[in-house]
C-alpha cells in the first residue's frame, strides 16, 4: 500500500469513528446506563403509550439520577413535572393529587434530578401496583428558550413509594 492510499484509508476510519461517536440527538435523557427515549410536539403521554410497550420502557430505581444533556441550544430556564401514568398513557390519579414539580439542576450544558419516590403511587388499592418496576412515570419538560418555549415528555418505569424506602 502506498503511502497515499494509507492516509486515505487512516481519514475514512477517523471519520467512520467520530460519526459513530456523535451523537446528533438535541437533547439526551439517561439514567447514566441507558438513554430513555424523549418526545417533542407530543401532547400527551397516551400518544407515546400508543407506540410503546411498558417492557420497552427504562426502569430507574428511586434516589438514582437521571441527567439532560444539551447538544445544541441551552435553555433559560427548566420546568419540569412528574405524573403517575397507567399502561395506556392516561393519568392513573387526579392531577391535584399525582402532578409532582421536580427540582432540576443545571450545570452547563447537563441537567439532572435525582428521582424520589411519588407518595401518590401509594393511593393504589391494585396489589400489582406495588411490585418492582409496575409505576409508570410520565415528565413534562418545558424548556424556556430566548425566542419561546417548547415541551417534551418521556416515560420511565419506577417502584411504588414504598418500595425503595429505608
Amino acid at each position: 500500500m502506498n503511502k497515499i492510499s494509507k492516509i486515505c484509508c487512516l481519514f475514512i476510519v477517523c471519520c467512520v469513528l467520530f460519526s459513530c461517536s456523535k451523537n446528533d440527538e438535541p437533547i439526551v435523557v439517561s439514567n447514566g446506563i441507558t438513554n430513555i427515549k424523549i418526545y417533542e410536539n407530543i401532547n400527551e403521554f397516551t400518544e407515546i403509550m400508543d407506540k410503546l410497550d411498558k417492557n420497552d420502557l427504562v426502569y430507574v430505581a428511586d434516589k438514582k439520577e437521571i441527567s439532560i444533556k444539551f447538544n445544541e441550544e441551552i435553555p433559560e430556564d427548566i420546568h419540569l413535572s412528574e405524573y403517575i401514568i397507567d399502561e395506556n398513557g392516561n393519568y392513573k390519579y387526579s392531577l391535584d393529587t399525582a402532578a409532582k414539580s421536580i427540582d432540576v439542576s443545571m450545570n452547563g450544558n447537563k441537567a439532572s434530578f435525582t428521582l424520589e419516590p411519588n407518595i401518590a403511587t401509594l393511593l393504589s388499592s391494585n396489589s400489582n401496583d406495588y411490585e418492582k418496576s409496575a409505576t409508570l412515570k410520565g415528565y413534562r419538560m418545558i424548556c424556556e428558550w430566548k425566542d419561546g418555549e417548547s415541551e417534551y415528555l418521556f416515560v420511565i418505569k419506577s417502584d411504588a413509594a414504598f418500595i425503595n424506602e429505608e
